[in-house]
Order: structure tokens, then C-alpha cells, then sequence
């Protein structure tokens, strides 16, 4: 409809013009000629805003540092010398590191521009003085080098989006201990009606998930995400999850965080995600540990196992990250209980050896195809101690989905009792899977 102009008129152009500040209606069966009707402007969504760091510190080499340390988490570090520089910033920055050359009062004041933003206190390695004072402050102290992990982690939590998908890391210290058997089960017994899950391999060390679950990695892979073609396609599924493989065709430099931001693309609202995770997960053992709402740590008993498992939850330990630790019980090493014990571990959970794990894999059987065995018996004891993992959206536990598929399948009706089938060799090798 056509409205009555305030003899508001400016020209926009050869052959078009403005109409502003209408206010009667006017021909309202007639359109304006359309030589005079203004091209609306082309409206496009707004990007995303840059995550960024605000360093506020006059030492140069301070701000170097930390600038490095945003780069690992994602973010674009910018430097401010005072706190008036730092007020007239552009717009809000994702989270603020002040040197510890600012005086107290100051770090406040820097804080109380933005009272909602992450702010930390950061101080090369010696300088840092004991006590200083971080009350008003939503971060703590960083002495760096030495805590440079903790730090990283921190601006990571800072720049993630909220997210609405728990994140569940099974971990392996060292190869050969079965970790991605272990997720693989686990994420097909959290699938269900109405609960999307996520496997996702993030583990270089270990086979290709792909093989292990005898899938065709298609463009929906680890390489297509980072490559940026999005999930076009979709990603293949595997008994009701979907499964992010294609690791080890992944460039090996590519930088942790984007491995971050193409899971969170490849996550549904609501869901859940099982990662396969190894030391050699991108970023090392806690970058990617911090990814997760609970970790399980795999490992065996012997020596080795010993070691690989300690130098693991050193690192997780840096950043208060804790975990449960799966224990393979290897003849001649320690008990589970005392391996747990000296890594520290929330939980110990003992996972004896498969005798036809390898002949299950040659006969083409992939986990979780047999329901007894130790895997399925230990994620029934975990999920048992962590009822809020197996709670699905509908409200029924997964174990009660079982059961209604089982008495929901169609069988043949069969007079007189049920036949005995014979025995053959997979079906030997599922029940020992």
C-alpha cells in the first residue's frame, strides 16, 4: 500500500528515488511506478563474530606469549598497553588475559568493562608473586610456561559456543588395549529412539575406525569437514549412530581447534558424542580430554601399561581433569586397584582379554554384535554407575529399548517347542566379542 509522503524526497540514483515518512494511504489500488520504488538493500546474515583475546599488559614479550597460546585455542589475540586503551575497544572481546605488570586496581577497572567476559592474570615463568590477589577476578593466576596447558584450555571453554550434546572420551594410553572397541559398543548401546549419538574417531594412533566398524568413508569425513565441505551428503551410520571417520586422511598439521569446530558441526542438539581418543589425539592427551563431560582411560597392568598410563594422567591432572580408568588385568603386573590408585583415577573398572577378538575381526563381526561378553558386561556396569549417560530422550533407559525391540521383532510361529540351531563358528566368535 501506498502512503502519503511528507514531502520527504531524495533521489537514489538515475531513474529511483526514496519514499520515507509516509503516513496516509494514498491509490491504494495503484503501485507505485516502479522506476521510483527503491531496490531494498540485499539483506544477509550477520557473520559470526570473531573470537578474540583482549591482552592488556605493557610488556611486549608477555603479550607475544599469550598471543601464541590464543592462536592454539582459536582466537585473535589484540594488545592493549593501558586501560584506556583497552576501554575503547570495538566490541566485546570473548575472554581478557592482564599481565601482572598492572596494578590491581587497574585489572578491576579492566574487568568492570566487560563484568561478563572470562578474565585470567597471566605472568612469565618466576615473576608471578605468591597470593596476588584475583578476587573480582573470573580466572586465576597463569605463570607461564608452566602453565600454558591450563591457560589454552581456558580461552578454549571461553570461545566454544554453548552446546547442548554431552561428550563422552574413551581414551587409550598406549596402543593395543581395545579403547576403540570400547567406544564403539558403548556409543551403540546409547543409541535409541529419540537419542541421537555420535562416534567420532580422533585417535591417529589406532586402526581407522572405519575399518574397524567395516564402513565406506564417504565426503562426510574428518577430511571434508576440515577441507570445508560441510556434511554434505551425511555422515554413514553404523546401528543408529553416525560415525565421523576418515581420521588418517586428515591433514596432520591441522590445528586442534578446527578439529573442535567440525565436531561441534557434526553434533546434534541433544545428543551425545563417544570419542576414540589416544596421547596422539590432535593437541595432545589434554586437549582433547578437555572436550569431554567424562573421560575413561584404557591401559593395561603390566609395566608398560604402568608407565603410559601415569605419563597420561600427569597430563590430565595439569588441568584438573578426572577420569575413570578401565584396567587389562596382564599376568605378572599390578592389581587394578592399585594401578588406579597411584594414577589417581575416579573409578577402576577391570576389562579382562577377549580370547576371539581377533578371529571375530577375520570373520567380518564388529563390536557390540554379540550381547554377552566383556565389553558389553563392562558398559553395563558403567552405565549402571552412570544412569544419567543412559537416559534417553523419551525417558526410557536404553536397556528398556532392548527389551521392547526384542518383544516387538517378528518371529516365525512355530509349533512345539522352539528348535535348537546349531552352533556355528561367528556365532562363537560374537559371544566372545
Amino acid at each position: 500500500m501506498i502512503h502519503r509522503s511528507e514531502a520527504v524526497w531524495r533521489a537514489a540514483g538515475p531513474g529511483g528515488g526514496i519514499l520515507t515518512g509516509m503516513t496516509e494511504p494514498i491509490f491504494p489500488e495503484v503501485p507505485f511506478p516502479a522506476p521510483y520504488l527503491a531496490q531494498a538493500p540485499a539483506t544477509s546474515p550477520e557473520p559470526a563474530p570473531t573470537p578474540t583475546l583482549l591482552v592488556v599488559t605493557g610488556d611486549a614479550r608477555l603479550a607475544g606469549v599469550v598471543a601464541g597460546l590464543a592462536a592454539e585455542a582459536g582466537l585473535a589475540a589484540a594488545q592493549a598497553e593501558t586501560v584506556e586503551q583497552a576501554s575503547r575497544a570495538q566490541s566485546t572481546p570473548t575472554a581478557i588475559v592482564v599481565g601482572q605488570d598492572m596494578a590491581t586496581d587497574l585489572r578491576y577497572a579492566v574487568a568492570g568493562y566487560w563484568p561478563h567476559v572470562w578474565v585470567g592474570v597471566a605472568a612469565l615463568g618466576g615473576t608471578s608473586q605468591p597470593g596476588t590477589p584475583t578476587h573480582g577476578l573470573s580466572g586465576g593466576v597463569y605463570v607461564l610456561p608452566r602453565d600454558a596447558a591450563g591457560l589454552v584450555r581456558q580461552l578454549e571453554q571461553a570461545a566454544a559456543p554453548t552446546r547442548h550434546c554431552r561428550r563422552i572420551g574413551v581414551m587409550a594410553a598406549h596402543g593395543g588395549v581395545g579403547a576403540s572397541s570400547l567406544a564403539a559398543v558403548l556409543a551403540r548401546r546409547l543409541a535409541g529412539p529419540g537419542r541421537p549419538v555420535l562416534l567420532a574417531d580422533l585417535n591417529p594412533a589406532g586402526a581407522p575406525l572405519e575399518a574397524l566398524l567395516d564402513l565406506e568413508v564417504r565426503s562426510a569425513s574428518w577430511a571434508g569437514l576440515l577441507a570445508g565441505f560441510g556434511l554434505a551428503g551425511g555422515l554413514p551410520m553404523w546401528h543408529g549412530v553416525s560415525v565421523l571417520a576418515g581420521l588418517g586422511t586428515a591433514p596432520a598439521t591441522e590445528a586442534a581447534w578446527r578439529f573442535r569446530a567440525g565436531l561441534e558441526a557434526a553434533e546434534t542438539e541433544g545428543g551425545l558424542t563417544v570419542l576414540d581418543l589416544s596421547p596422539a589425539s590432535p593437541g595432545g592427551p589434554w586437549r582433547s580430554a578437555v572436550w569431554c563431560d567424562h573421560l575413561l582411560l584404557v591401559a593395561r597392568t603390566d609395566p608398560a601399561g604402568y608407565a603410559a598410563a601415569t605419563r597420561t594422567a600427569t597430563a590430565l591432572s595439569g588441568i584438573g581433569q578426572g577420569f575413570d580408568l578401565v584396567a587389562r588385568p596382564v599376568r605378572g603386573g599390578v592389581t587394578a586397584e592399585a594401578l588406579g590408585g597411584a594414577i589417581g583415577a575416579a573409578d577402576v573398572l577391570v576389562l579382562p582379554q577377549e580370547r576371539g577378538l581377533a578371529a571375530a575381526q577375520a570373520h567380518g563381526l564388529t563390536p557390540g554384535d554379540g550381547a554377552r561378553g566383556p565389553l558389553q558386561g563392562l558398559v553395563s556396569r558403567w552405565l549402571a554407575a552412570h544412569p544419567e549417560f543412559e537416559r534417553v530422550a523419551d525417558g526410557a533407559s536404553t536397556a528398556e529399548h532392548r527389551r521392547h525391540r526384542a518383544a516387538s521383532s517378528w518371529r516365525p510361529h512355530l509349533p512345539g517347542p522352539r528348535p535348537k540351531l546349531p552352533r556355528f563358528e561367528p556365532a562363537t566368535f560374537a559371544e566372545e566379542w
